[in-house]
């Protein structure tokens, strides 16, 4: 259903992974997927977005989210 953007070097995503055991892919989907993806979580409430600050964890329901 999704692809993944050419390019990506997994050896140095993976060196990156394990000296910081997180890892942030800019450019992960293809930019077709990347929309078909938004599409997708814009149309479900079957998620929700969890953000990090330092030690502090916050979760937002998506409709907390949504427009009025």
């Amino acid at each position: 259903m999704f692809q993944l953007a050419d390019g990506l070097d997994a050896k140095a995503l993976t060196d990156m992974f394990r000296a910081h055991r997180r890892v942030q892919i800019g450019g992960f989907l293809t930019p077709a997927s990347a929309t078909a993806l938004f599409e997708e979580l814009r149309a479900s409430a079957e998620w929700r977005l969890t953000a990090n600050k330092g030690e502090e964890i916050h979760h937002f329901d998506p409709a907390e989210l949504a427009p009025d």
